[in-house]
């Protein structure tokens, strides 16, 4: 009977064990072709520093990180923070890896990878993702019972460059992203739930969890909110006599949220040791934090401004011209597709999200660059969106000819977006849509490669093709990343620009163009 039951439930969800087989696969494939970003190493740092405190160990060499095609080793200067003085026992270095963000994460990957191999640290990012699918997965098969339509929403999210590109080498963005989908799949699921309770555990253990990846989680408890109302306001449509009175609710609502919230703020401050020296006051300053941490400039259509002077229009911008389009159009005309929509719990889940967050983007004004990097969060309710209206409009729509002219129009877009996937590998996070003419279109327009991922693939090229006299010295500078220093290979030197004889860089905040005659070997796409 067991067995049975297993055998059943294998074959009701093949669709999804297919798809994370095929996920697993590919990850154990191509983890190693991933090269380091611009802030990467800060991060893993973070976790290492982050375990020291919490388990009181000393880690040998906290600061150097293995890879295959070289290492890196970063030591952040003495930060001149105002508050310093109040913790006069923790080092100005360590303090500051505590600041802005929770090391619990990378403290996590770094007790499943105590050798700090870079592509091991990819490899985790990408196991660690896969949650995000299945979630996705869980809403849609709950919604609609079926896992052909179910799967949909892992095949579309994977086929979303700009949010896939972004797995292996970003550890803070993509697992606030992960997290903040896995909270609201939860909430969705015990929006209805008698058992207030465990309600109250769960979300609170996932809202602290998020918000420790990035702030923004504290939104999520707006959103309890706001969809918990909508789905009483559904209940009592449905069953007037069994309802409880507004006043009623909304007592218990109150309640709810802040327990939750309390719950919330325990994990941050046991999981986060900076937050927990002195909770409101750092409160404040990390929430503060954001309007004037980073001072560059970003390259928006053809113009290179600072990051606090970005147009409104921006954010939208980048969304526009980096979401497939066969995402990007479901997801504008949902609100005209899917009918019933103030019915359908899925599509007032993802939209009240997605209003909610651009309302507070509005209010707010957070300081913003990378392209749309701090709002990545938002990339997979896009997507599951654009998945919702698609399905619903083959649920509606009777004409057999106009479905098979969309399902047509749907798989060659799916076709051309996978074949750029694989054209732009492993810099899959530099996608552009034909909005803009795709990356040719957005090339000297928009930031491309602005995290430097391509320097791996530059050292390969310079180690076979240049640096081949082992009995030489070779003086590179590799622009932007610090103390980039390459590994296996003794006769090449990471030296100030001054006295390099070959500069590594890449076109990010590049002053002009550098002379034909002078460039050896371009990693393009």
């Amino acid at each position: 009977m067991r067995t049975h039951k297993i055998l059943r439930g294998i074959t009701k969800h093949l669709a999804l064990i297919i798809f994370v087989i095929i996920y697993v696969v590919l990850a154990l494939l191509t983890y190693k072709d991933f090269g380091t970003t611009w802030d990467e190493p800060l991060n893993y740092n973070r976790g290492v520093v982050t375990y020291e405190h919490v388990f009181n160990k000393i880690v040998e060499h906290p600061f150097r990180f293995n890879k295959t095609q070289g290492h890196l080793d970063v030591k952040e200067k003495q930060w001149e923070l105002p508050y310093i003085k109040r913790y006069l026992n923790i080092s100005a270095t360590r303090l500051y890896s505590y600041y802005r963000y929770s090391g619990f994460y990378p403290m996590i990957l770094f007790i499943l990878n105590k050798d700090k191999h870079i592509e091991s640290y990819h490899l985790l990012n990408i196991l660690f993702s896969l949650g995000i699918f299945i979630a996705l997965y869980a809403l849609l098969y709950h919604h609609y019972r079926d896992q052909k339509k179910a799967i949909l929403g892992p095949i579309f999210l994977f086929l979303t460059p700009r949010f896939l590109g972004h797995i292996p080498g970003n550890p803070k963005d993509i697992p606030f992203a992960v997290m903040y989908f896995i909270s609201c799949t939860a909430l969705y699921f015990f929006a209805s739930n008698k058992n207030l309770l465990t309600k109250i555990l769960v979300l609170g253990l996932l809202i602290g969890i998020t918000q420790n990846l990035r702030m923004a989680g504290i939104t999520l408890c707006g959103i309890v909110v706001l969809f918990d109302t909508y789905t009483y306001y559904l209940s009592k449509q449905d069953h007037p006599s069994k309802a409880d009175n507004w006043s009623l609710f909304l007592a218990r609502e109150v309640q709810t949220v802040i327990l939750i919230g309390m719950i919330a703020l325990t994990v941050s401050v046991l999981t986060w040791p900076y937050l927990g020296m002195n909770v409101i006051p750092n409160i404040k300053e990390i929430l503060l934090i954001k309007k004037n941490i980073w001072k560059g400039t970003t390259l928006y259509q053809g113009t290179e401004l600072q990051a606090t002077k970005l147009p409104g229009h921006y954010l939208v911008t980048w969304f526009a011209i980096t979401t497939p389009l066969i995402t990007l159009i479901p997801t504008l005309f949902s609100p005209l597709i899917i009918k019933k929509r103030f019915h359908n719990r899925l599509f007032m889940l993802f939209f009240l999200i997605l209003v909610t967050n651009v309302i507070l983007y509005a209010i707010i004004q957070p300081l913003i660059y990378d392209g749309l990097r701090h709002f990545l969060f938002l990339v997979p309710f896009i997507a599951a969106l654009g998945v919702t209206a698609i399905i619903e409009f083959f649920q509606k729509t009777k004409g057999k000819l106009i479905r098979t002219g969309v399902a047509l129009l749907i798989l060659a877009n799916l076709v051309v977006v996978s074949r750029q996937m694989i054209i732009l590998h492993p810099y899959q996070y530099v996608f552009f849509n034909s909005l803009v003419g795709g990356l040719q279109g957005a090339h000297k327009k928009y930031d491309t490669d602005y995290w430097g991922a391509s320097y791996n693939e530059a050292l390969k090229w310079f180690k076979e093709n240049i640096a081949t006299d082992n009995n030489r010295r070779y003086a590179i500078h590799i622009w932007g990343i610090k103390g980039y220093k390459v590994h296996h290979a003794s006769n090449i030197k990471n030296v100030p620009l001054e006295i390099a004889d070959y500069i590594f860089r890449f076109t990010r905040r590049m002053p002009e163009e550098p002379k034909k005659e002078d460039i050896l070997h371009i990693i393009e796409r």
